[in-house]
């Protein structure tokens, strides 16, 4: 009972994971450069974050990409560049986006930046309007460039939580053979006295069968 409960929870796990992985879509655009960002199936686009600066630990957008590149960490204020992207793209279909010093600001001159945008596409009647949406502080890195930093962190707790659960189910296993083990174990407390004693009474009944007096037998 228990290894079914440990199973179904399990792959619950995995198609939570999977279904959210699929949710949540990233792109990345150069600065100078423009890109589209769609849903299909008449799907509304709504974004989730959206960042504009770069980190130095993202090799995107790099003019240099070697030991000898000097990148620094710098971003426009979260709230800002998120304002500027819902303006374009909360709520439709599909939108262009144009990764712009004059869009959203320029936090750090002379340096490469990019955008970083974060959407999901959900049906219409979900949008919640934009300005009810409120934001902390978005200076966030997003490594993949299809996905989503979140999607890593929760596709390695998966991991984990399938390691443990057999790790557990194992151990219940060895715990129950060793229970049945012990169970199949008589005890045997038989004293050397009794086995002797039935050894005397069966050669008792042999020598009463054989026509041997019964006094004569504990010579044997």
């Amino acid at each position: 009972m228990l290894l079914n409960i440990l199973k179904f929870l399990v792959f619950a796990s995995i198609f939570i994971n999977l279904t959210s992985a699929q949710t949540n879509k990233g792109i990345t655009i150069c600065e100078g450069k423009t890109s589209t960002i769609s849903c299909s199936n008449n799907k509304a686009i709504t974004i989730v974050r959206a960042l504009f600066g770069r980190n130095k630990n993202n090799r995107e957008c790099l003019i240099l990409k070697g030991i000898f590149r000097i990148v620094k960490s710098c971003s426009v204020s979260g709230d800002s560049t998120l304002r500027q992207v819902k303006v374009r793209c909360e709520g439709q279909q599909s939108c262009q986006l144009t990764a712009s010093r004059n869009i959203f600001g320029d936090p750090c001159k002379h340096f490469k930046k990019y955008l970083e945008v974060v959407y999901k596409c959900v049906e219409r009647q979900n949008l919640v309007p934009v300005m009810t949406t409120s934001t902390g502080n978005m200076d966030i890195t997003i490594e993949d460039r299809d996905g989503i930093k979140d999607t890593t962190i929760s596709i390695w707790i998966l991991i984990f939580a399938i390691a443990g659960s057999l790790i557990l189910s194992q151990f219940i296993l060895v715990v129950c053979v060793v229970k049945l083990i012990k169970r199949k174990k008589k005890p045997t407390n038989k004293k050397d006295g009794v086995c002797k004693h039935l050894k005397r009474e069966q050669l008792a009944v042999r020598k009463i069968q054989s026509g041997v007096p019964v006094r004569n037998i504990n010579s044997f």
